[in-house]
């Protein structure tokens, strides 16, 4: 059961995602319905670790194989979105070691997700995050000065 429900205030989420950087560029996701991006990632289950759940997620959404997920970003988020008020709990990972990199060629090539139909991945250049619509938009400033190792928690209020 994903530790996401509603409310007569609004929605409550609990999200991992994952930071995956590598030569100049960032891995994002992208719904081809939805206008905007974000990292890769989901919903943590109840009784799950948020960083269980991020490996998790990598691996059911891209076959991505990953190790030593450490905590970077804990973002608090709350936005408007499709009419009603999020209350949104990020854990945002990096990992020490992607196994299978070299499945996840650095280029302009989409790399289709588990739903074929609407979620896709792109490698997108770091400098030019400001030109997307990324979510929280904190991450533009936040992601191309990004050092492993540091951690920080963000509260982003969109209301």
């Amino acid at each position: 059961m994903d530790l996401t429900f509603k409310s007569e205030k609004g929605i409550f989420n609990f999200r991992t995602c994952g930071i995956v950087m590598l030569e100049g560029k960032v891995l994002l996701e992208h719904y081809r319905k939805k206008d905007f991006w974000v990292l890769p990632g989901g919903r943590v289950s109840f009784g799950e670790t948020s960083g269980t759940a991020v490996i998790r997620e990598m691996e059911e959404e891209l076959n991505m194989k990953v190790s030593g997920a450490s905590l970077a970003y804990l973002i608090e988020n709350y936005f408007r979105y499709d009419g009603y008020i999020y209350h949104e709990i990020a854990h945002l990972y990096y990992f020490n070691e992607i196994l299978n990199i070299s499945n996840f060629p650095v280029n302009d090539i989409v790399i289709k997700g588990a739903d074929y139909s609407d979620q896709v991945f792109y490698w997108k250049d770091i400098s030019e995050l400001h030109t997307i619509d990324l979510k929280p938009a904190i991450l533009k400033n936040k992601l191309p000065g990004f050092i492993s190792g540091n951690f920080e928690h963000i509260i982003c209020n969109y209301i």
